[in-house]
């Protein structure tokens, strides 16, 4: 199949997407746009202490009475406001997720002020798979905090996943593992093209971006950013791996510019083109990528002279 670039196919199929991947439990009145409610966030927690039992293995995030740590942690804030998530996310991958959904890492292995609706993750990225990570968020604001989250803590005890326990106690258990300490922010203020890139015939990119996952498609490995493309993200906003330049994250360029598929490291890329723009669809535009058509948000383009 060939990158459909008619703006009204991308529309439908993103507003079809929202409502039918993996997304259970979700009101239809709530706008997913990254406005996340963290009184809803902790709602979900409560809502369901006595009802979820823990498991890696079942659905993860509560829609077949099973539910692990992460996967509860994306299904409770997609139905507090969330963006459509692409996947249930691991402690190793949500920490894109929690960016995207305006929460900024306040701490990283240090002392904070825990402040309720806090998520805490445990373990250090490259180290957190499986049962070497978790996350949680506060309940209840220090002194003293309190941290609910869908856990083991009982050994698997049917209908005991959620549990609410003093967050030192809890961490003790666990040797103080290290820790990143996200708050939610609130959304910034939408940026929108400029006119000139409205009406541009090239553009080119002045930023780093962040890989959030690699994808093979049509016989060959794409890069994803989450933030350049349309959720819910698909095959039309993936960009060739020959488009690319892989960078560090200040955007200096890597002696390997072979992509890490299937390493756990953070890894970064920068577009060093001009590209040709196909279409303009007032936010979004499909631009030419190593001769793929390409669906991305225009706002992070730069109209050439």
């Amino acid at each position: 199949m060939t990158k459909t670039i008619k703006y009204l196919f991308l529309m439908v199929a993103s507003v079809v997407a929202i409502f039918t991947f993996g997304v259970t439990h979700a009101s239809a009145a709530t706008q997913h746009n990254g406005t996340v409610d963290q009184q809803r966030v902790l709602q979900w927690f409560d809502s369901r202490k006595g009802n979820l039992t823990y498991s890696m293995y079942g659905s993860r995030n509560g829609a077949d009475g099973t539910a692990d740590c992460s996967g509860s942690m994306t299904q409770a804030i997609y139905e507090a406001g969330g963006t459509p998530y692409n996947a249930l996310y691991s402690t190793e991958t949500i920490h894109d997720y929690l960016l995207a959904n305006n929460y900024q890492l306040v701490a990283e292995n240090a002392g904070w002020n825990a402040k309720k609706g806090d998520i805490v993750v445990w373990g250090q990225q490259g180290q957190s798979a499986g049962a070497f990570g978790h996350i949680g968020v506060i309940s209840k604001s220090d002194p003293n905090a309190i941290f609910i989250s869908t856990c083991y803590y009982t050994g698997g005890q049917v209908g005991t996943a959620v549990q609410d326990l003093d967050y030192n106690y809890f961490a003790s258990l666990d040797g103080y593992p290290y820790n990143y300490v996200y708050r939610y922010v609130g959304p910034k203020t939408p940026t929108k093209p400029t006119q000139a890139v409205q009406k541009a015939k090239t553009v080119h990119f002045n930023r780093t971006f962040e890989v959030s996952y690699y994808d093979y498609w049509n016989g060959k490995w794409d890069a994803i950013n989450e933030g350049l493309s349309i959720p819910v993200t698909d095959y039309n906003n993936y960009i060739p791996l020959s488009a690319i330049t892989m960078t560090d994250k200040h955007g200096k360029k890597l002696s390997n510019q072979y992509a890490q598929i299937g390493s756990p490291q953070r890894e970064y890329f920068r577009m060093n083109g001009h590209y040709k723009v196909l279409h303009h669809y007032g936010s979004i535009m499909v631009i030419e990528l190593a001769g793929e058509p390409v669906s991305i948000q225009s706002k992070y383009a730069v109209a050439d002279k």
